[in-house]
């Protein structure tokens, strides 16, 4: 009794509570988080900077250029660092922050007020310009792809956490962010067949509309005549009335009206007399017509 519970006592002891950040393998302090290598560098970085004769303004920048390469290189190839000692770490990030290459890029376009109206008298006459063309369009296009990657990744963990005990809904994520049909999907899902088309719209629409607002996406709605009759333009709807009207339509009258009135189907069939095929068909006749004014999608 004693030796089987000092083996659990031990197993408890071996737990360690799950880590949500993404580990990478180090060679000098195992497995870290990417904001633990940051943590652990930036005090040599910053030194070697320093005694490189970098500029002390720059230096933020610098280290900013230097980690998103390595988190873009680390995201392809979580094994970079494994073999690598710090100082490995250290040269790694150095030769990614490119240094001289951005030093000279802000230096090229450095004015000094005071030295130009020394030397022409008059400043004003000069238009001062910097940091523009094409000289930042593939940084600022790498730091927007890396911004766009580190939102999506955090909006699709948060997502699978939601939902982490409903595997539909886990598959919807899966069927939104890959290449995979709606079938596999749905098949996957446990879903096929007949179910298919109520998981597509009761699990996978509400799923991607909800990774659209969080990630700030805009999604266009598209407005049917009936939101719009009842928004309040009204003046489309009773146009075509008028029409069936001059042409002495006296049934596609009355159904548009009693649409107006938001009137049944079966009351419709009642008040007019007619079977509930001929009240359908009128209402498909109408529904048409009122698309067409109202210029809505098909």
């Amino acid at each position: 009794m004693s030796a089987s519970s000092d083996i659990r006592s031990n197993i408890r002891q071996q737990i360690r509570p799950f880590r949500h950040e993404r580990l990478f393998p180090t060679g000098w302090a195992g497995e870290l988080s990417f904001a633990e290598i940051r943590t652990d560098l930036i005090p040599n970085l910053t030194r070697l900077l320093r005694y490189y004769k970098r500029p002390e303004a720059f230096l933020p920048d610098m280290l900013q250029e230097g980690f998103m390469h390595l988190w873009w290189d680390l995201s392809q190839d979580s094994t970079l660092l494994a073999t690598a000692n710090k100082g490995d770490a250290l040269r790694l990030v150095l030769d990614r922050s490119r240094p001289p290459t951005f030093v000279r890029r802000s230096m090229r376009h450095e004015v000094y007020l005071d030295d130009l109206a020394t030397r022409s008298g008059d400043p004003d006459a000069f238009i001062i310009e910097g940091y523009e063309g094409r000289y930042y369009t593939e940084h600022s296009e790498f730091s927007r792809a890396i911004d766009i990657r580190i939102d999506f990744e955090r909006v699709i963990r948060h997502l699978a956490e939601k939902y982490m005990d409903s595997f539909p809904h886990l598959v919807a994520l899966y069927y939104i962010t890959t290449e995979v049909t709606p079938d596999d999907a749905a098949s996957l899902a446990g879903r096929s067949g007949t179910k298919k088309a109520w998981w597509l719209t009761s699990v996978v629409k509400p799923v991607r509309e909800e990774l659209a607002e969080l990630l700030g996406v805009f999604v266009p709605t598209k407005l049917g005549w009936k939101q719009k009759f009842v928004s309040g333009d009204e003046i489309p709807f009773w146009q075509v009335v008028e029409t069936f009207k001059s042409r002495q339509a006296e049934r596609m009258v009355a159904i548009l009206e009693g649409m107006a009135e938001h009137e049944s189907c079966p009351a419709m069939a009642a008040r007019l007399e007619l079977p509930m095929s001929s009240v359908f068909m009128y209402r498909r006749q109408a529904h048409e017509a009122l698309r067409k004014a109202y210029r809505c999608p098909a």
